[in-house]
């Protein structure tokens, strides 16, 4: 297992867990480097199976629960997810019942996709979201006015993507929503992807893009 948790004085938080393919350590001038090759649960998303029959009425957070332990990763925000599409009414799609049976991750993008859902692993655990749509967690403001809140290099592209430089802010990872606020551009946006880079040197530079 190989868990790295980075941040300053005020707040840290974990910026990966998962398990380490390889290692290795070379010498660089005065330096000796090592390297870890790194995935989060990609062995279970690679190989695990998974073979069980629902009843009818079985309810859909038990189903994702069932292939989040053939995945051998935890449950997540399963039981939020499910309550969610509970409300809309999405959750009637299993009234006959289900068989999986075949890989756990295909299976687990089948039952999802006829639910509107999309699925990921963040940090060995389970994350669905409506298509669309980011956590109900409270959103992360990152603004440029009426102050700075450690955010630069903010710019959208013609498809509208948006990339942006933030300090080494506690829990930014996919799947959260950001309110950006800046002179050029304003909205909501869901993260997709997060680099984050540091140095433990005097002028080291620790952000996230």
């Amino acid at each position: 297992p190989v868990r790295i948790d980075a941040g300053y004085e005020e707040g840290m938080s974990t910026l990966f867990l998962g398990e380490m393919r390889t290692g290795e350590t070379e010498r660089k001038g005065d330096d000796d480097v090592s390297t870890l090759f790194c995935g989060d649960s990609e062995k279970g998303l690679r190989t695990a199976r998974v073979s069980k029959s629902f009843k009818p009425g079985t309810p859909p957070d038990a189903i994702l629960k069932e292939v989040a332990r053939a995945l051998g990763v935890g449950e997540g925000n399963v039981s939020q997810a499910v309550a969610r599409i509970k409300v809309a009414g999405i959750a009637k799609a299993f009234s006959g019942g289900t068989v999986l049976l075949g890989s756990a991750a295909q299976e687990m993008s089948a039952v999802c996709t006829g639910m509107g859902l999309s699925w990921s692993v963040q940090d060995r655990k389970l994350q669905i979201l409506e298509l669309g749509k980011a956590l109900a967690d409270t959103a992360i403001e990152v603004a440029t006015i009426p102050e700075n809140t450690g955010v630069h290099d903010i710019a959208v592209d013609n498809k509208g993507k948006l990339t942006a430089t933030l300090f080494m802010i506690q829990d930014v990872f996919p799947g959260r929503k950001v309110v950006v606020r800046s002179v050029h551009h304003q909205g909501q946006y869901i993260v997709q992807q997060t680099v984050a880079t540091g140095d433990t040197s005097d002028d080291g530079d620790w952000k996230i893009e």
